[in-house]
């Protein structure tokens, strides 16, 4: 087994069991909000960012981490393990990827990178997984192309909790507020290849949750041990979802964790989506 260490940034969801970890490395985004920069889950904590989103002017936006971080990160790692992987939110959604990679440049580090095409909780997954191939045996190069490999099989359907916040953030414009306010449109996002688009729109809450449902059942025609229910501060409805599956699928792991602030900035309070690997 090679001594590993595992980067990744602040749009991961790091459980207790694995906060203690000193082979986990966290480097945190960078949150605007109204002109001022926060560093991700250092300089804002999560019920500071909820308070926020109710009170901004400008619309917020993220932002990699700084190169420099990474550099520094990455001299300290190369004298101490046997090799590095990283393990990053999608490249198609922020570019920490990039930053990580000109880093490793310029830190002279040969390194892995995992393109995870998502964030929080499944992204840690990853992690996971690859610290229990490490934990057979397998060879640094194995464990990396096996994660890409089931980061590539990725599903994530999100259902917007705020409308309101979405065209707050410039991401819908007023006439499309008014509509979906008016009438009662709940637009559901799919995070697919790691790029963010509209999949579908259902006239509630309820008809849009029940859509996702179907979509996991369709997708339970592949074996799977694990789906994520992620969440902006709506622990009650993320409950209420684990609940529903529960009762389909008694004997499949759900796991419940809070959305990242990259996507909780845009979608708002209230937002929860539905997560998880066909590999």
């Amino acid at each position: 087994m090679k001594k590993i260490a595992w980067v990744t940034d602040s749009s991961a969801y790091i459980p207790d069991h694995m906060l203690g970890n000193e082979d986990i490395y966290v480097v945190p985004l960078v949150l605007i909000l109204d002109g001022e920069e926060y560093r991700d889950g250092i300089d804002l904590t999560e019920e500071e960012l909820y308070s926020k989103l109710k009170a901004f002017t400008t619309p917020p936006k993220t932002s990699q981490p700084a190169i420099g971080d990474f550099v520094t990160l990455y001299n300290e790692l190369k004298e101490r393990y046997d090799a590095v992987i990283g393990v990053h939110i999608s490249r198609a959604l922020s570019g920490t990827i990039s930053a990580s990679e000109q880093a490793a440049e310029v830190a002279d580090l040969d390194m892995k990178i995992i393109d995870s095409k998502i964030l929080s909780y499944p992204l840690t997954g990853l992690i996971e997984r690859g610290m229990a191939l490490n934990s057979e045996g397998r060879e640094i190069d194995e464990i990396a192309k096996e994660l890409q490999e089931i980061a590539d099989s990725g599903e994530t359907y999100v259902l917007v909790g705020s409308l309101e916040q979405l065209q707050r953030s410039g991401r819908l414009n007023g006439l499309q507020y008014l509509l979906g306010s008016l009438l009662n449109i709940r637009p559901i996002i799919k995070i697919e290849d790691g790029k963010l688009g509209i999949f579908e729109k259902k006239r509630s809450d309820v008809k849009a949750a029940n859509r996702i449902f179907e979509l996991l059942d369709q997708a339970m025609t592949l074996p799977k041990n694990e789906v994520y229910i992620l969440h902006a501060n709506a622990i009650e409805k993320a409950n209420d979802w684990k609940e529903i599956i529960s009762e389909k699928y008694p004997n499949l792991n759900i796991v419940i964790g809070p959305l990242s602030s990259a996507v909780t900035l845009h979608a708002g309070e209230g937002t929860i989506a539905l997560s998880w690997f066909n590999k």
